[in-house]
């Protein structure tokens, strides 16, 4: 106990002391209101505060310790407390303003909830939060500064780029949740059946030195790629692997493909809000073999058909998984919107695992 009120004291500290260092603009434009207890969502509350902030809205959070006080917080505060305003108890909130709360309260309000993911059957109320860039993107507004011309020409490449260490996937919920493969064995899959043909630079100015080798490795502890110049690097091929996260299969890195027009071949299109569609905005599989087929055919394909699946991928990152049409699906739903599912990651598998066993369902997240 008393551990975790050293803790909680000391990132109140740090948080409030990036606070009082921010300079804040006027409020402007609608403004809403965040009344939460506990930070269970990490680092998705602070991209859903940020696409508010980019839609226009004035951000007020509640002063409440368990929010402060807490690691949760902390990038939040670093990067973009200059957004954040703070109210008290008694604050008079305006009739008509968004509320969004983690518990219910006898004010019209939004509830936050993590119960995110979906077994088939169940019927659903509220508005599903989809996957996003990762925060550091939309806080320092680079996907503004990026446009994409889906006419450019691109290397026939299968790129990824991202974390190899094997200590950071060795949790079991990918497979036995989700029923897809954790990162580690898929690139080790990769790599035993395209010895020939996987390029793993240790320095990015080694890209180029390809030679004719389609498929690309870039582990960022060896080569790591600045937020700056992840969207243009991303923009030079035509597909980006995209392996599953330390808990679940979605990751940020498929969400930074499409808004770069890069293809993602995937295992789980599923999981996307809206589901993509193999062959129209993506490449998915559900076997190893699948994923081997799929990856001899890619120097093979046709340039038109990889040129229009380019445009849709960019369409519907642009339909779905800005902050302009996130943001925008919500005010359409207006007052009825009573409940928001946000990813709460390791909170929301848990709640996902319950649901499955629940149900009766034995083994993973069914497909369909």
């Amino acid at each position: 106990m008393i551990k975790q009120v050293l803790s909680g004291a000391r990132w109140y500290v740090l948080n409030m002391a990036h606070w009082f260092r921010q300079r804040r603009t006027g409020e402007s434009g609608p403004s809403v209101w965040i009344d939460v207890h506990e930070n269970i969502w990490h680092r998705y509350l602070h991209i859903f505060l940020l696409f508010l902030r980019i839609r226009g809205y004035t951000v007020h959070v509640r002063h409440r310790w368990g929010f402060i006080g807490c690691w949760a917080s902390f990038e939040l505060f670093r990067l973009s407390s200059q957004h954040v305003r703070f109210y008290f108890r008694n604050a008079a909130i305006p009739a008509g303003a968004w509320l969004f709360t983690d518990r219910p309260t006898a004010r019209p309000h939004v509830l936050l909830d993590a119960d995110h993911f979906t077994i088939p059957g169940e019927v659903r109320s509220g508005f599903r939060v989809p996957m996003a860039l990762f925060y550091t993107i939309h806080a320092h507004g680079i996907q503004d500064r990026f446009p994409v011309d889906p006419s450019a020409p691109r290397e026939r490449v299968v790129f990824f780029f991202g974390n190899m260490d094997p200590k950071a996937y060795v949790r079991n919920e990918v497979q036995a949740v989700f029923g897809c493969f954790n990162r580690m064995h898929l690139l080790q899959l990769v790599r035993s059946e395209f010895a020939d043909q996987v390029y793993e630079p240790h320095k990015l100015g080694a890209l180029d030195a390809r030679g004719e080798r389609h498929i690309v490795l870039v582990d960022r502890a060896h080569a790591h790629i600045d937020t700056r110049n992840l969207l243009p690097i991303l923009s030079r091929y035509d597909f980006f692997l995209a392996p599953s996260g330390v808990v679940m299969p979605l990751c940020h890195n498929l969400v930074e493909a499409l808004c770069a027009g890069c293809i993602p071949i995937l295992q789980h299109p599923h999981l996307m809000e809206p589901p993509l569609r193999h062959g129209v905005d993506c490449l998915s599989f559900t076997t190893e073999q699948e994923l081997v087929d799929l990856l001899r055919n890619v120097p093979m394909m046709d340039a038109g058909t990889v040129l229009q699946m380019r445009r849709n991928a960019l369409a519907y990152y642009q339909r779905y998984l800005t902050p302009e049409a996130v943001v925008g699906e919500m005010e359409k739903q207006g007052a009825k919107l009573q409940r928001l599912l946000l990813n709460g990651e390791y909170v929301s598998v848990e709640l996902l695992r319950k649901k499955l066993q629940a149900n009766g369902i034995e083994g993973p997240l069914p497909r369909s």
